[in-house]
């Protein structure tokens, strides 16, 4: 270790000055000795400088006083920056602090301090002016501004070495410092002039980094052609020197090329774009460097968003290197760029250009036979046949394309010729099924589906696709003309395990169960075993071939663990038993299902009911062979049963129906009544009802048969039978001459129904009823009501039967008739006759209205009651009392008045009865009327031609 004690620094400098007049390098080596004697402890810095002070200090004017000066600047320099770091790492201490919250105040960042540096180097340049060394001084006093960041100053005395020593070693990097102020001030013409002196001598260490500064300058200023030809020469002085050297390439040099290459692609993006591009560097293409700009220019444009520059400079690329290790890249960036651009149409097309660039017996494999880039190209041009045949398939299904399905089919059945033995051809395989599938080509869909199956055997998607392959089938059979007839063969048939024949009546048909068989026996493990067994035993079913049906579906019902299908396979099985006619069969297994599932409501109810529909069946068998009471038996065997309301009720009313067909009226009357009793809400409780009413009018028991119309009216207020219910119960208390009973009835009936133009003969029926039972006056009123609510029906532009109003007027008549028989022509003789005469008008007006109405059993009945009432005047003059004060001769007298005063009215009793006849002769009527009045035609002139001859017997006699 040197000990620089100021005897050895005054022995180090005369032995220096006597070797050699300049003490550059001895000064140089000095100081560096002295820094590395301190080994970075500034206590060890701070002796040295002090022993230098000194030493300068009792030697002031010696001959290396200005050497001692220099060295004091140059050790305080090294130790400002010692200094400086030692502040720094307490910085970052006591930040970290801050940060953390240690303490308060955030602390104040250093700051370099080249003070003394500044001071000696200054104080040199004006004390010793003709110093050899004055261009090291400068250079030093430069630095140390530019460190401590007084860039002004700094440029001042880079500037003054410049001009004082142009051949100074450290004149170009002066230059150099310069124009980085100069860039920094973005005095770009400035900044040139410097960088270019450094061009003059192209092995200065900046010479690179004047060239890199000088393109970046130019760029700056827009003068993009002198940027790329700076750059460019930037790039071929770093290439050469690189072929030149036998180390590689610094990194600062590798940077230098990577900025290079981009400001070169960035000035053709800013100026001429891709055609300049090719133009410029076409007869330089051949350089490692053109293909890394022409990247490096795309992948500008891509982050600009410029998606149709970055693409022409892919194809750029591709022009001048067809057979670029990364050209499957640069299609691939291409075909990003147009989707980027939102220009699919553009994107499938280099994905079309791509697939022909790069698949099997293209330029591209005959360039590249074999290895790793002939399986980049196929392995490129096997995605984008994917892509493409996978794009069009998403669009065939979003938008419903057939064109698009054909195109997706076209890429898939590409990708299967021209790549048959691919790891992923099975899924291409079964994505062209799925396509078949979706367009209705169901026969292809199976196809492809089966070869997938059959030709891929380690492939995933050989279970799915013969799943499929069914469900394909299935469709062709939805579609399939049932007129055909096909034999189906299988060896070996998976629910019998022998071979089997079968006639099915399409070939459809027969292929579903072909490929179900083929499914069950390849693949009884699958996830899809179930569903499978349950499609072929649908198609069984539906075949008519119900026994293999059921066992298609017991397959499913016995499978362990238990499919998700085993309910409706349990129902299937007896429904298949049931659907084949084997219903004592199905019954037991439908009864079989409901324990197996007692604890499931709804699959136990529809077994049970599915068992109640199988017992309808065996009923049904019993009744085509004409054995009714045997199918009653079972009906209520069903009605009896654990089954669901519908079906016990339907049984009970079928059971009903078998009775009154083997003629027991009344088991069937009662077996109705039951069904009405045990489910009165059910929808068949009305008809039943009225079944059990008419059979009991059958068996003449009107009281229940009453009872049973009444109990439908009355509770099935919906039915379409109500009304007729009522007035067949009112008909059934007139059976009974139940009268009283049947009025009440009749008058519900129109008082509920006024509207209805039937109230006309309810009213009228009630007059009836009361009539019946003496009510007259009753009667009268409901006649009236009857003639009322016709007048309203008529005025009102209905239509409506002029009938019971024509009997309602007549029975008005009647009813008068009766009244007037009653009047008798006894004294006071002149009061009771002019009663009797009154009582005649009222009745013969009655009738004569009901003539009106023209309804031929009325208006013959009204006539002949017209002749019967004259002749009721006959009866009442004839057997009107004689006074008692008369003699006989005077009652003979009497007599004789009475006789020949009746007379006239039996005269016109006869014509009216005649007139009755002619009317209902020349309408061609006959009815017990116009028989009575026949009988009454001729009885009167038998009575009048008697009268007539005696009376002139006695005209004779006298």
């Amino acid at each position: 270790m040197i000990q620089w004690s100021l005897k050895n620094l005054l022995v180090c400098f005369i032995f220096a000055l006597a070797l050699t007049s300049s003490l550059d390098a001895q000064e140089s080596s000095v100081v560096s000795a002295m820094l590395e004697e301190a080994g970075g402890d500034i206590t060890i810095l701070d002796d040295i400088i002090k022993e230098h002070a000194t030493l300068l200090n009792k030697y002031p004017d010696s001959e290396f006083a200005p050497t001692l000066m220099f060295q004091l600047a140059e050790l305080h320099y090294e130790r400002a920056q010692m200094a400086y770091q030692q502040q720094m790492s307490h910085y970052e201490e006591q930040m970290t602090a801050f940060q953390n919250g240690d303490i308060d105040t955030e602390p104040a960042m250093p700051h370099l301090d080249m003070t003394k540096t500044i001071f000696y180097c200054t104080s040199l340049l004006e004390s010793q002016a003709d110093v050899k060394f004055r261009d090291k001084i400068i250079y030093k006093l430069a630095v140390a501004h530019l460190d401590q960041g007084d860039q002004e100053e700094a440029k001042k005395y880079f500037s003054l070495l410049t001009e004082e020593a142009p051949d100074s070693p450290m004149a170009l990097e002066s230059h150099f410092r310069i124009g980085e102020y100069f860039f920094d001030k973005r005095q770009f013409d400035k900044a040139i002039k410097h960088y270019r002196v450094l061009l003059n001598h192209w092995d200065n260490p900046f010479f690179d980094m004047a060239l890199y500064k000088l393109g970046w300058s130019y760029y700056n200023q827009a003068n993009y052609a002198d940027a790329i030809s700076n750059f460019l020469v930037l790039i071929q002085d770093i290439h050469l020197v690189d072929s030149l050297q036998t180390t590689k390439q610094t990194v600062a040099q590798t940077d230098l090329r990577t900025e290079s290459i981009y400001y070169i692609a960035s000035s053709f993006s800013e100026e001429g774009g891709p055609d300049l591009a090719a133009e410029f560097l076409r007869p330089l293409k051949q350089k490692e460097y053109v293909p890394a700009i022409l990247i490096k220019l795309a992948e500008l444009y891509e982050n600009r968003n410029a998606y149709a520059e970055a693409i022409a400079s892919y194809r750029v690329l591709l022009d001048f290197y067809p057979f670029h290790v990364d050209a499957p890249n640069f299609f691939n960036r291409i075909v990003k760029n147009y989707e980027a651009a939102e220009d699919p149409e553009a994107a499938l097309a280099v994905r079309k250009k791509i697939i022909s660039y790069f698949r099997p017996g293209s330029a591209w494999q005959q360039h590249y036979p074999s290895g790793e880039l002939s399986e980049a190209g196929l392995r490129s041009a096997r995605d984008n046949l994917v892509y493409l045949g996978t794009t069009f398939q998403a669009l065939a299904q979003a938008a419903d394309s057939l064109e698009a399905f054909n195109a997706a089919i076209e890429k898939y059945i590409d990708y299967i010729q021209t790549f048959p033995k691919e790891k992923n051809t099975s899924e291409i395989h079964y994505y062209l099924a799925e396509c078949y599938y979706s367009i209705g080509h169901y026969q292809e869909a199976a196809k492809a589906y089966n070869d997938v199956a059959k030709k891929y055997p380690g492939s995933d998607y050989r279970e799915k696709a013969a799943f499929n392959r069914v469900f394909s089938l299935v469709q062709l059979w939805d579609a399939a003309d049932s007129s055909a007839t096909d034999t189906l063969v299988l060896k070996n048939f998976v629910l019998t395990g022998d071979s089997l024949h079968l006639a099915v009546n399409n070939p459809s048909a027969g292929a579903i169960i072909a490929a179900a068989n083929d499914f069950c026996l390849k693949f009884s493990e699958s996830k899809w075993i179930d569903q499978v067994y349950m499609k072929l035993g649908e198609v069984l079913n539906k075949q008519q071939f119900y026994v293999y049906a059921a066992a298609a579906y017991r397959r499913v019902y016995d499978q362990t663990p238990p499919s998700p299908y085993r309910p409706a396979a349990a129902i299937n099985v007896g429904q298949c038993l049931f659907d084949g006619g084997y219903f004592d069969r199905a019954d037991d297994w439908f009864e079989t299902v409901s324990r197996a599932y007692a604890d499931s409501s709804q699959l136990r109810d529809k077994a049970m009911n599915m068992a109640a529909s199988a017992r309808f069946k065996l009923a049904e068998q019993q009744s085509a062979d004409n054995k009714p009471i045997a199918a009653a038996r079972i009906l209520l065997s069903i009605a009896s049963g654990p089954y669901e309301n519908k079906f016990r009720e339907r049984a009970l009313f079928e059971a009903a129906v078998q009775y009154r067909t083997a003629d027991s009226l009344l088991m069937a009357a009662r077996t109705f009544e039951r069904l009405s009793s045990a489910h009165p809400v059910s929808d068949l409780g009305d008809k039943a009802l009225y079944q059990a009413a008419m059979l009991r009018e059958t068996l003449q028991d009107w009281q229940l048969a009453a009872h049973n119309y009444l109990t439908l009216f009355d509770r099935y207020t919906e039915s379409a039978l109500r009304q007729q219910s009522l007035k067949n119960a009112a008909q059934c208390y007139v059976n009974a001459e139940k009268w009283i009973a049947a009025k009440n009835l009749f008058l519900r009936y129109a008082e509920l129904f006024p509207q209805n133009y039937q109230v006309i003969e309810f009213t009228c029926q009630g007059g009836d009823m009361a009539s019946k039972a003496g009510q007259d006056e009753e009667a009268l009123q409901l006649y009236q009501q009857t003639l009322q609510k016709y007048d309203q029906f008529s005025s009102s532009g209905q239509p409506v039967d002029p009938y019971f109003a024509a009997q309602a007027q007549f029975m008005i008549g009647e009813i008068y008739f009766k009244e007037y028989q009653q009047i008798e022509l006894t004294p006071p003789l002149q009061k009771n006759f002019e009663r009797k005469v009154a009582a005649f008008n009222k009745t013969a007006k009655a009738y004569a209205e009901a003539i009106k109405f023209q309804i031929a059993d009325w208006s013959t009945a009204a006539s002949h009651r017209v002749g019967m009432s004259f002749e009721e005047f006959v009866r009442a003059f004839l057997q009107s009392p004689v006074p008692a004060d008369l003699d006989q001769e005077q009652q003979t007298l009497y007599r004789e008045k009475l006789a020949e005063r009746a007379r006239g009215y039996q005269e016109k009793a006869l014509q009216t009865y005649q007139k009755n006849i002619e009317q209902a002769e020349a309408n061609g009527i006959d009815n017990s009327w116009v028989a009575q009045s026949r009988a009454r035609v001729r009885a009167l002139t038998d009575e009048l031609a008697a009268k007539t001859a005696s009376l002139n017997k006695t005209e004779d006699q006298q």
